[in-house]
């Protein structure tokens, strides 16, 4: 058999190479497609296009997706800061009910904030919140994290709750559903 000439060796490159990027214009349109429908409601049109994906291409955009979605949650948190602080609510505390004497030698309640778990660093649940954005995320307890909200640890990355914050602490911890 004869050797192919170099100039066909190189058409067979690039060829190689135009089938690459279709493949991955291909993935990115798949993607964009399945958020499409995600954005419209449309569940079943959104899982029949992840159906085709496959498990590399799943793993990115759910990364992607939630990286999204806490950038999306961080810009709507630090409007409602601005517009006067709607995002901070006080947490129901019944000494603070009856009056101000009843709360003397009591600290103050921590805020109550909506956070969602980034990813998972070790023993750690990496929270962006209303107070600690993507560029300076908390670093929670994943267990103790995981417990009050009666999820598995692993299941932690991309949950949305409220809580309040005391210290470097996530407490009285509730799954936004």
């Amino acid at each position: 058999m004869t050797e192919q000439p170099e100039w066909m060796q190189a058409l067979n490159r690039a060829a190689a190479d135009v089938q690459k990027a279709f493949a991955n214009v291909g993935g990115v349109l798949a993607a964009q497609g399945a958020m499409g429908w995600a954005y419209r409601g449309d569940v079943a049109a959104m899982q029949f296009v992840l159906a085709g994906m496959p498990p590399e291409q799943l793993r990115a955009l759910s990364a992607a997706a939630s990286m999204l979605t806490a950038a999306a949650d961080e810009e709507l948190s630090s409007r409602r800061a601005a517009q006067g602080g709607a995002a901070r609510e006080e947490a129901p505390v019944e000494d603070w009910e009856r009056g101000p004497d009843a709360a003397s030698g009591i600290g103050v309640p921590p805020a109550r904030v909506e956070g969602r778990v980034l990813a998972l660093f070790g023993d750690a649940a990496v929270v962006v919140t209303a107070l600690h954005s993507q560029d300076d995320p908390l670093r929670v307890s994943a267990a103790e994290l995981a417990e009050q909200l009666g999820i598995a640890v692993e299941d932690l990355p991309g949950r949305r709750f409220v809580g309040g914050i005391v210290d470097d602490r996530v407490v009285n911890a509730e799954l936004v559903r």
